[in-house]
Parts: C-alpha cells; sequence; structure tokens
C-alpha cells in the first residue's frame, strides 16, 4: 500500500512540475518575442516631436544602448509565423563597428522582401561619427516604425528620417510614411559611406 502512495505522489509531483514548466516556457517565449520587436516607443505619436526637441540626443542614445545590449547575442531568430508566412531577423556582422539586423519576410520557406531592422556603424562622415537605424515592429498589425540618424559624441544629431512600412499579406514590405529631411546631403552621405543598406 505505502509503495502505491509513493508512486501516486511521485506522478503528482511530475505532472505539476511538467505543467509549470511548460506555462513557464510559453511565457519566456512570449517575452522573448517582445524582446525582439524593438523599442515600442518608437511608434508614439508625440515620438518624433521628442527627437527633435532638446532631448532628442538622450533618447536615442539610450535606445541604442538597449539595442546594442539586446540584439549582440543573436543570429537568426524567427519572430513571427503565420500560415506560409514567416518573419526572421537575420544579424550580419563585418566587425565591431559596424553589424546590422535585417528583417526578412517568407513566403513558403522563399524569401519575399527585407527591410534594415537595426544598424550600427561607427567612424562615417567624420571620424567620431555614427549612423543608426532603430526599428519597431508591431507584429499585431505588421506595420515597422524607423528612425535613422547620424549622432556624434558632442551630442550632436542629425536625423534623416523617421518612417513607416507595412508587411503586406503577400509578404512584401511598403513604406506608407515618411518624414524626410530636405537636406539630401545626409542621404548622400549614407550613399558615400556604404550604409544605404
Amino acid at each position: 500500500m505505502s509503495k502505491t502512495i509513493y508512486t501516486f505522489s511521485f506522478l503528482l509531483i511530475f505532472i505539476t512540475l511538467s505543467i509549470c514548466c511548460k506555462d513557464n516556457k510559453t511565457y519566456i517565449r512570449e517575452k522573448n518575442i517582445d524582446f525582439f520587436l524593438g523599442d515600442k516607443k518608437i511608434s508614439e505619436k508625440k515620438y518624433f516631436e521628442l527627437l527633435t526637441s532638446s532631448k532628442g540626443y538622450s533618447i536615442l542614445k539610450n535606445q541604442n544602448s538597449l539595442y546594442e545590449k539586446n540584439y549582440s547575442n543573436i543570429h537568426n531568430t524567427e519572430v513571427s509565423k503565420e500560415e506560409s508566412l514567416s518573419i526572421i531577423l537575420n544579424k550580419s556582422i563585418s566587425n565591431e563597428k559596424n553589424y546590422k539586423l535585417v528583417l526578412y519576410t517568407l513566403r513558403n520557406k522563399k524569401k519575399i522582401d527585407s527591410i534594415q531592422f537595426y544598424r550600427k556603424v561607427n567612424d562615417v562622415r567624420y571620424k567620431s561619427d555614427r549612423y543608426t537605424c532603430l526599428s519597431y515592429l508591431d507584429l499585431k498589425n505588421k506595420k515597422i516604425w524607423q528612425v535613422s540618424y547620424f549622432s556624434s559624441p558632442n551630442q550632436s544629431l542629425d536625423i534623416i528620417s523617421y518612417s513607416t512600412s507595412k508587411i503586406n499579406q503577400d509578404g512584401t514590405i511598403t513604406k506608407f510614411d515618411s518624414i524626410t529631411y530636405l537636406d539630401e546631403s545626409l542621404e548622400t552621405e549614407l550613399s558615400n559611406n556604404k550604409v544605404y543598406y
């Protein structure tokens, strides 16, 4: 009889632990997906106004530090898979000063489109300048917000663009809203330094 009680107790504990561990894995997985989507603040209505205020440099510096920390140890991550459409983040590194994270869309495992999701390049324009692109992906609405800019340690900031794109049902990515500065020399600098994409 006592052997049966021990066996029953063991099974009950095992089942309880299995359920708890499974729930914990689900929670961690959901939390990790949010981690890969970027900073939601980029999608807020007043975000661009904040960037053009005196706080702009510190906001972007703090966000970039967060992105560097979050994305430094990832390589390939499947962010979403719905029916035949997958969204994947892929990181390529040329060196510590220059790396990027690209968002790819795939339909039935075939690449459809891509967009730069995070990019950090040091020593552009002037020796101390850095080019950065930060993005946020709203998985529910399939929208991507992006800000790209040049910055330097003396707290100077040149915003190149603030834009919104949409991932369509067929996997293509369409830019539909953009605030681009009229100073075309900033766009030229991207091309000259080969950091356009």
